[in-house]
């Protein structure tokens, strides 16, 4: 798997490379008024989804105009050509997510059949109602990325697959589609992968594991098992398998075997301070009060004893 864990600009000067891996891309586009791209910068690369930061006029090639900003998504096939309009002399300032050619197959065909069938131009729409939960998902994971913090691959892939379904939920709904049914065999299918899955995960707590070999070895693709596993759950596989990680820690914290750097790394985690902010988010307290807790007792008790 290829993984970009610091931003790089691409063979395109007026985008950064947020991420890459075989599920999805994720870039970050900058260009202003007087830049002499501004109004073409030229037909799009990828079959990406964009949220615009900004407010500005966007008319494709063959298609009525409209207004874009942070309250839509917009939508481009590869090779679309479009103009660019500023509003007030802004910039345009936007975020996108291209995913692979399978992964966004299949999110399509949900809610459109005929989406296998139009390879080269899967998005019907240019553009679609923007989802407040996918708007400030995307912002979290972009904002991760930028940081230069290093980032679990899975936890990205996850988050992606999630606001690339909210969002094509929103565009078809408001155009009175509707998502295809699942018979009750395929429910039962269901139940049976997220269970086995939870059983892959918990083989190998101190190595994360790629989304894309978990799903071959469930045989399904990456965006049936992020989904599948999601709705099943309430949770995401990486949610799921952080939180055996903690319970494990829990465990040698209990048993006080080493330190807490080495219970972190024997763990998977990078470093103390990132068990730490994890632990603190799932059980509400630091592996070091946990840990003191459980030696007040038997330090009353020995106390007392010695009395």
């Amino acid at each position: 798997m290829t993984l970009e864990t610091t931003a790089r600009r691409s063979p395109d000067p007026l985008d950064t490379i947020l991420f890459q891996s075989p599920v999805v891309e994720i870039g970050a586009f900058r260009v202003g008024p007087g830049h002499p791209r501004f109004e073409d910068s030229g037909p799009i690369q990828r079959h990406i989804l964009v949220f615009p930061r900004t407010f500005v006029r966007i008319a494709h090639e063959g298609g009525e105009g409209f207004l874009a900003g942070p309250d839509l998504v917009t939508y481009y096939n590869r090779g679309q050509v479009y103009r660019r309009a500023s509003v007030r002399g802004l910039p345009d300032r936007c975020e996108w997510f291209a995913f692979g050619s399978q992964v966004l197959t299949e999110a399509l065909e949900r809610w459109d059949a005929a989406a296998a069938g139009r390879p080269s131009a899967p998005f019907p729409f240019a553009h679609g109602p923007g989802d407040s939960i996918s708007y400030a998902r995307q912002r979290r994971v972009v904002e991760l990325l930028a940081s230069g913090k290093r980032p679990d691959a899975a936890e990205v892939e996850e988050e992606s697959i999630e606001v690339l379904a909210r969002q094509l939920a929103a565009a078809y709904r408001s155009r009175g589609r509707l998502p295809s049914p699942r018979p009750p065999a395929a429910v039962r299918l269901e139940r049976d992968l997220a269970e086995n899955a939870k059983a892959m995960l918990s083989e190998s707590l101190e190595r994360p594991r790629p989304l894309a070999d978990l799903a071959s070895g469930l045989g399904v693709s990456v965006f049936r098992l992020c989904r599948v596993f999601r709705r099943r759950t309430g949770t995401t596989l990486h949610g799921f398998r952080n939180r055996l990680r903690l319970t494990a820690s829990l465990e040698r914290l209990e048993d006080h075997r080493g330190d807490l750097t080495r219970v972190a790394l024997d763990l998977g985690y990078c470093s103390h301070s990132h068990i730490s902010a994890a632990f603190r988010r799932e059980f509400g307290s630091t592996p070091s009060a946990f840990r003191a807790s459980l030696a007040a007792p038997a330090l009353r008790a020995a106390r007392h004893r010695s009395r």
